[in-house]
């Protein structure tokens, strides 16, 4: 019976020497961090992979991108306002007041017009206006003559001595015109050379921007002048569209009265020189005037033209 127990005995002690060796083996220093190390998990949390899923995303949706297009509009030009192209054509204006004396003092009379003042590719100083401003509905031209210039105190006086019949020599320089008064016969324009400007006219005179191409219909015009019916100290503006054409004049809607004869029209849109002011037909209650267009009359191509 004592050696069945030491038998026993021993064999306990031998299986807990076993299991203390197997301990001791895996909690050796050397063995442990191995162990630690192929326990570590690198799985990023459920939320952080779903932000770096969206953010693959984004890019590879950059990378397919076409490069944005760089559009370049190109801004028009300002067009000038009313205000701004009535203050720059009235310094050029000019009032002509002329008188007729005949033989018969009974016919005696006096008119009076408006005239544009221009500086030809000489140099030269001239005032534009209509032929009917400065001679009679016969062909005679008046006994004097007096041209005052918007903004200027002084006035230029002419002579019926002054005048010639007899057609422009466009073979001839213009400066080579001989007497002040050019009278067309083709049309109803005339055009006042001032052969001593005075100081304040060669400040204002310049060569005119004149409308090379035919304006539509419905294009706004203002037209500046002394109407009798106007502004008794400064010059008087009127607006109106371009209603048609009737021959060589432009017909408009814009106010035109006597002593509006050689003023001035001006095509707002590109502010520039369209035509004469030279008169209008009344119907039963409205008027239309015509506007004699600058681009037909020979004399104006020849002293501004290129």
């Amino acid at each position: 019976m004592k050696k069945f127990l030491v038998i026993f005995a021993l064999s306990l002690l031998a299986t807990a020497c076993h299991k203390t060796a197997t301990t001791g083996a895996i909690n050796t220093p050397q063995q442990q961090p191995q162990q630690q190390q192929s326990s570590i998990s690198v799985t990023p949390p459920a939320n952080q992979s779903q932000q770096i899923a969206q953010l693959q995303q984004e890019v590879d949706q950059l990378k397919n991108q076409k490069p944005p297009q760089v559009i370049i509009k190109e801004q028009p030009a300002p067009q000038p306002n009313l205000p701004s192209i009535i203050q720059e054509w009235q310094s050029k204006m000019a009032y002509i007041q002329c008188s007729w004396q005949y033989s018969n003092a009974a016919q005696n009379y006096s008119a009076s017009g408006s005239g544009l003042v221009s500086k030809d590719k000489f140099g030269t100083i001239y005032v534009y206006t209509n032929r009917h401003v400065v001679a009679d509905s016969q062909g005679y031209t008046p006994s004097s003559c007096d041209l005052t210039i918007s903004g200027d105190p002084s006035a230029y006086h002419f002579s019926k001595a002054d005048y010639t019949g007899s057609p422009l020599d466009f073979a001839a320089e213009a400066t080579n015109l001989g007497q002040s008064f050019y009278v067309a016969a083709a049309s109803d324009f005339a055009m006042i050379r001032l052969y001593a400007p005075d100081e304040y006219t060669k400040s204002i005179a310049s060569t005119l921007n004149y409308c090379k191409t035919s304006a539509p219909d419905g294009d706004a015009m203002v037209i500046l002048g002394y109407p009798a019916i106007g502004s008794q100290t400064g010059i008087t503006a009127t607006e109106g569209i371009i209603s048609g054409t009737d021959g060589n004049y432009y017909i408009t809607s814009a106010k035109v009265d006597h002593g509006d004869s050689g003023g001035a029209a001006i095509l707002e849109k590109n502010d520039c020189y369209l035509g004469i002011p030279t008169y209008a037909l009344t119907g039963g209650i409205e008027s239309l005037a015509r506007i004699l267009d600058v681009k037909t009359v020979p004399e104006v191509q020849y002293t501004i033209g290129p």
